[in-house]
This record gives C-alpha cells, structure tokens and sequence, in this order.
C-alpha cells in the first residue's frame, strides 16, 4: 500500500504535468503568435485565461460526474479534451477555432484538476496530505517549466503547429498511463451515490470558497510571472529563448520549494504561517523586479519563497470537508479557483493593451497575491468556528 501510493502520485503527477505544458503553450508562443497571426497582447491574454473558462461551469458538475463514473474514467475523458484541443489548435490557425480549441483543451485540464485532486485525498491520510499535495501540485509547475524551455526550440522547428501537436501527445501518454497503472485505494468501485446530502453546508461550503479564492489568486498571482515574464524580458531586449530561459528559473526553483514546503508543514505544523509569509514576499518581489538587475537571481529567488505556501493551501479545503462532501466540495472549490484564473490573465492582458507593455500584466501578480492574502485571514477567522462545531456534532 505505501509503495503503490506513491506510483500512483507519480502517474498523476505525469498526466497533469501536460496540462501545466499545455497551458504555457501559448505564453511561450505569445511573440510568434502575434506575429504569425497577428493576435494582440489582449487576444493573448483571452487564450491564457480562457483554457479555465468551462472551470467556472464545469468543476462542481465535474466533481458530481465523477461521483457517478468514477474518478479515473473522470480522468481519462479528460485527457482525451485535452488532446482533441491540442489537435485542433495545431491545424486551423484563425481565431475563432484558437479559441474553441483552447476552449475544448481546458475543458479536459478541469476535470483532470478537480478528480486527481480527490484522487490524492482518498490515498494519503491527514498526515502525509501537505507533501503528498506539495509533490502533486508542483506536477503543474513541472510542465510549464518543460515548456518554457523546450517551446522557443519547438518554434523554431515547427512553429505553433509543432507545438500545439506535442501537447496532445503529452496528454495521450498520460491516457495510456492512468490507464495502466491508476486504481482506487480500495481496488473496489470509486463511485458513489451523487445526493443532496454530498454537498458541504453552511459554513463548511463557504471555508471551501475561501479556499478556493486563496488558491485562485495565489495561482493567478504565479501565472502572471511564466505567462508575461518573457514577453515583459523579450521588451528589454532579450531573446524570446533567453527570455523563456530566465523565466523558467521561477519554477525550476519552485519544483524544489512546493514538496519542501509540504514536508515543512508536515514536520512543523506551521503551513499557516507559510501561507502568511510567502505569498506577501512574492507581491513585493513581483512589484519591484522590473527594475532591479540580475534577474535569473530574482526569478530563483521568487520561484524559492512563492512554492513553499502551495501544498498547505490545497490542504485547507480537506479541513473544511467530511469524507462524503469531497467530490461535490472540490468541484466548489475548484470552481472558485477556476473563475478567478479566467477573469486575472484577462484583465491583465487589457491592462498590457492600454499599456502598450507586458510588464503591466506582469506586476499585476502583486496585486493577486495581496488579495488571496485577504481570503485567508476571512478563512482563518472562520475555521476554528468550524472545527469547534463538527467536534460538537461528533461528541452529540
């Protein structure tokens, strides 16, 4: 049982990988696609937020989906989304199928979220669950970095075709490998019956999201640096491959900091204070780096302090939530999450327009970060109300 926990996080953290290489495919293409199509820096914006579009409609129906089905067969619907969009987007190059495909490939990535999401918490006890979401969350952040690096090369070979192409692929071996390896804590049947009763209540759904504010604008917040950061370098005058490789630092660096900050709070019991510290740091750090010299020191610097925080905050739903309320609640907060990773890159994209530069959209992940800073400190005086009552319910 120990060891195959950790082969099936490791699978799940494959297949998601592709999503995180998905969703950077059109930060990392934004010059090309700019000039090659000729989209503006607010159609770029409009494509980034867009692929969590149907996360706003789609997570909590999700979450009750698989409910029904079951979490891998959730799963791998999903991953065949994310493999048509990709494939649609390699080979009609007008906006209105750029969009649609973009459409279509995040609709999978969200049901991939919110079922793997469960899928961790169903396998690992209260115990392990920071680093056990730490290593999973940074899945995520592993496949942007892949693709900030290897996408400029991509490019130059094959242009957004190519691109766009090999997310699909990514997305098909992750199929094959839940497919394989992937099954139930329990080896028995994962669904479950979808009543009103599944459903968190009262205080418990509204904990949920504030959760799902903090990660929202905690991850809008991360977004903002790998999906302006080379086009806010590449205006300083570097090269759209430096660019990328500089930015890709953030997380590079971060891929360490996310488990480590997971064992951290494990160890310590203090993931509160991480959650605290790290994000005001990072808002500092984003405000001010435009303007400050040695820049793959800071984004090594940045992608250090922003990772430490991740794996306790997708630990704060699970305390709000009952066993039974996991997949319904998850789908809340996953939408949640999902309606502020749509609106943030949107308004920052129109921010650049009006601005006439990416680094606008870039600072405005400072922003991001004070206000998932403000959902935290309403969670955090509501959670201990929360606690107290569920203890009264368990001892009645």
């Amino acid at each position: 049982m120990s060891s195959s926990k950790w082969l099936v996080l490791g699978v799940l953290f494959f297949a998601r990988a592709g999503m995180g290489f998905q969703y950077q495919t059109i930060g990392s293409s934004a010059l090309q696609l700019r000039n090659d199509y000729g989209l503006s820096l607010g159609q770029i914006g409009v494509l980034i937020g867009v692929y969590f579009l149907l996360g706003i409609g789609l997570a909590l129906p999700g979450g009750a989906l698989g409910a029904r089905i079951g979490a891998k067969i959730s799963v791998l619907i999903g991953l065949l989304l994310m493999a048509a969009g990709g494939v649609l987007a390699a080979f009609d190059t007008d906006w209105p199928m750029q969009l649609g495909a973009r459409i279509l490939a995040g609709a999978g990535g969200v049901m991939l979220n919110v079922m793997m999401s469960k899928m961790v918490t169903d396998w690992f006890e209260p115990r392990e669950l920071p680093t056990a979401m730490g290593i999973f969350v940074s899945s995520w952040t592993f496949g942007v970095a892949i693709g900030l690096v290897s996408i400029p090369t991509l490019l130059g070979d094959f242009g957004p075709y190519g691109v766009f192409l090999t997310s699909s692929l990514w997305a098909l071996c992750g199929f094959l490998a839940v497919t394989a390896i992937y099954h139930s804590p329990n080896d028995g049947d994962e669904t479950t019956t979808y009543l009103a009763g599944a459903w968190p209540k009262g205080l418990s759904l509204f904990l949920v999201i504030l959760a799902g504010s903090m990660w929202g604008w905690f991850n809008a917040g991360f977004a903002m640096i790998f999906s302006y950061g080379p086009s806010a370098l590449a205006e300083s005058g570097m090269t759209a491959a430096t660019a990328g490789l500089i930015v890709s630092i953030v997380l590079w660096a971060s891929m360490v900091s996310v488990p480590l900050g997971g064992y951290l709070a494990d160890k310590s019991g203090k993931g509160g204070l991480l959650i605290v510290l790290c994000p005001a740091l990072a808002g500092v750090i984003i405000a001010v780096s435009p303007y400050l010299p040695l820049p793959a020191l800071v984004f090594c610097i940045l992608g250090l302090i922003v990772g430490l925080p991740a794996g306790s905050i997708m630990a704060l739903p699970g305390k709000a939530l009952r066993p039974e309320h996991r997949a319904v609640g998850m789908g809340v907060f996953f939408t949640t999450f999902y309606a502020i990773m749509v609106i943030a890159p949107i308004i920052a994209g129109a921010l650049a327009s009006a601005f006439g530069t990416a680094r606008v959209a870039y600072q405005s992940g400072a922003l991001c970060m004070l206000l998932g800073l403000a959902s935290y400190a309403i969670y955090l005086a509501l959670i201990e109300r929360h606690k107290k009552f569920e203890g009264a319910l368990k001892s009645a």
